[in-house]
């Protein structure tokens, strides 16, 4: 049975690509539809969502653009620095506003770089995530809330 204390008007927001995965987020978690109500709100177009944190501070990449973005209800959509000649892609965004991501160079066989974004001043910085170890390509795929990042690499691969 639904009650009116069950009923909550609940805002989305989307991005061109992104729809598709909120509706069926919902579905697969066994979200009654009928006791909820749902508000779609466009962003911005051609643009994957990759991540949303508690604020709802939405991270992507556009592939069309070859951009990196974070939008934020205050400051709207904003594009995120990247490396001069690579394309980024946020993956993940903490509570804080920290961002997790990769840039991938231009070459045939591109190289990736885990990289993380900042937020100093009402600006996005981006940094490179020092890894000590001899690997060709890094990513970071994640972060917590207490900064720590999530990633992995992997080595040259040699033709023989």
């Amino acid at each position: 049975m639904v009650t009116s204390t069950n009923r909550r008007k609940k805002s989305f927001r989307f991005l061109a690509f992104g729809l598709v995965s909120f509706l069926l987020g919902g579905l697969a978690a066994g979200a009654p539809l009928a006791a909820e109500s749902y508000a779609a709100e466009y962003l911005a177009p051609f643009a994957v969502p990759a991540a949303i944190n508690e604020a709802g501070s939405i991270v992507g990449w556009n592939p069309i653009y070859r951009t990196a973005f974070v939008y934020e209800d205050a400051m709207g959509y904003v594009e995120l620095p990247c490396l001069r000649g690579h394309v980024c892609r946020p993956l993940d965004i903490n509570d804080g506003g920290m961002i997790a991501g990769v840039a991938e160079s231009p070459e045939l066989f591109a190289r990736h770089r885990a990289v993380g974004w900042s937020k100093a001043k009402g600006r996005y910085v981006l940094f490179s995530i020092p890894i000590n170890l001899p690997l060709r390509d890094t990513y970071a795929i994640a972060v917590d809330n207490l900064n720590r990042f999530l990633g992995y690499g992997t080595d040259d691969i040699t033709a023989v």
